[in-house]
C-alpha cells in the first residue's frame, strides 16, 4: 500500500426511504465512533472531500492503508439501505482497490493489486 490514498467515494441511495443521501449524513456517520481508530481529525477533511466527489483532485489519505476501509464500514453500517462505492488510488500504478458496501459489510471487492515483476 502506498502512503497516500486518494478516495473516489460515491453512493446509491435509490431505495433509501428518507430520500436523497447527503455528503453531511455521511460524515455525521463518520464520526459517530471515529475516535476507536485513533487517527488525527485530518481523516475526517479527507473523508469530507472525497464525500463531495472531490477525492480524486486532493493529496489523499495519508499512511492508514487499507485501515480506510473499516472507516467506510462504519459508515455503511450507519447508513443501511444504501449501496457505497469506493475506489482507493495509492502512489504507485498498481495500488488500487474497489469495494462494495452495504449495511456495514464489504459485498465486492478487488485489489490492492501486487506490482507485476521485473524481468530479469
Amino acid at each position: 500500500m502506498s502512503y497516500y490514498t486518494r478516495l473516489d467515494f460515491f453512493w446509491d441511495d435509490g431505495d433509501r426511504a428518507s430520500g436523497s443521501l447527503t455528503a453531511e449524513d455521511v460524515m455525521t456517520a463518520a464520526r459517530k465512533d471515529f475516535d476507536k481508530f485513533g487517527w488525527s481529525m485530518d481523516v475526517l477533511d479527507d473523508l469530507q472531500v472525497a464525500a463531495e466527489g472531490r477525492g480524486l483532485d486532493s493529496i489523499g489519505f495519508s499512511d492508514i492503508g487499507l485501515g480506510l476501509v473499516d472507516l467506510l464500514r462504519e459508515i455503511s453500517s450507519a447508513i443501511p439501505k444504501v449501496t457505497f462505492y469506493a475506489r482507493g488510488v495509492g502512489e504507485d500504478v498498481f495500488d488500487i482497490w474497489i469495494r462494495q458496501l452495504r449495511s456495514g459489510e464489504v459485498i465486492w471487492e478487488i485489489g490492492p493489486f501486487e506490482p507485476p515483476a521485473l524481468p530479469v
